[in-house]
């Protein structure tokens, strides 16, 4: 019981130090990262992460499959507990933490998942679009308003300032900004990795590849992103930049805590996909 008091001690100060002087702290980047709790009505069923990418006019949250309920998250159910997933189980709404100008204090919004009609919101992403067994544990859900939100966020567009062609090789080094469950943290958690597989078959069709990092559950959804003042090519040279450079490579999911190794998706085919349906 002291314990928890004394953590909530210690969260509140460490709160109202946020609110006081956070904007000067807090690595920007650490505002990419979007906090999300998976409800079925007012119920809380699991927690996760995602992010925001604009493309063209429209602003999008991108998280995993697997948070909204959908097939990765069904397959799941059924592999662990050998049976059909309850439908009281089923999230219809996510709830997304937002932080207000003052950076110490936070809002949260609802977005729906499905329509009146049943209809899902919500974009699926396959690695080939013809072939439904190669969906991606990833999803895109369009919403309006956000710069309206009195907020202080990263929103990720398609250009040279928050996305850029980084060369890609094994053992590079990646950062997942996340939000582990059962942490006091108001700001998101970074956790280093390295490639752990090719990451550069996105050419011929394959749009993910391997981290090797020790991360928790409720990081799934997380922003992946290169972090550097310098940039290797693998096939010899070193070009430095003009300073300490954040790119977004893609999307963090499906770790299996076993091996420590997550998957990651490439940005590339996530703004693709969105940019050609909105053709």
């Amino acid at each position: 019981m002291k314990k928890t008091i004394l953590l909530l001690v210690m969260s509140s100060l460490t709160l109202a130090t946020y609110s006081q002087s956070a904007e000067n702290l807090v690595d920007f980047n650490s505002l990419s990262s979007i906090y999300i709790i998976a409800q079925k009505g007012q119920t809380p069923l699991w927690s996760g992460t995602g992010f925001f990418l604009q493309v063209k006019n429209t602003i999008y949250l991108i998280t995993n499959n697997h948070i909204v309920g959908g097939k990765y998250h069904k397959d799941e159910v059924k592999r662990n507990n050998k049976t059909e997933i309850l439908k009281d189980t089923q999230p219809d709404i996510l709830r997304i933490r937002l932080y207000d100008e003052k950076l110490g204090s936070f809002k949260f919004e609802t977005l729906g998942l499905s329509d009146s009609r049943g209809n899902l919101l919500y974009i699926k992403f396959y690695d080939n679009e013809k072939d439904i067994n190669s969906l991606l544990d990833v999803v895109a859900i369009p919403i309006s308003g956000v710069n309206n939100l009195n907020t202080k966020l990263r929103i990720y567009g398609y250009d040279s300032t928050s996305i850029g062609k980084i060369p890609l090789y094994n053992s590079q080094q990646l950062f997942v900004i996340g939000y582990p469950q059962n942490t006091i943290n108001f700001y998101p958690i970074w956790k280093s990795g390295t490639i752990a597989s090719e990451p550069n078959f996105i050419s011929v069709g394959v749009s993910s590849f391997y981290i090797d990092a020790t991360t928790r559950k409720g990081m799934s959804g997380s922003p992946v992103v290169f972090r550097d003042n310098k940039i290797n090519d693998p096939k010899g040279g070193v070009s430095f930049l003009s300073g300490l450079t954040t790119k977004l490579i893609g999307i963090y999911s499906a770790q299996n805590f076993d091996s420590e190794l997550g998957v990651v998706t490439r940005i590339e085919t996530i703004y693709q996909r969105i940019y050609n349906l909105t053709n």
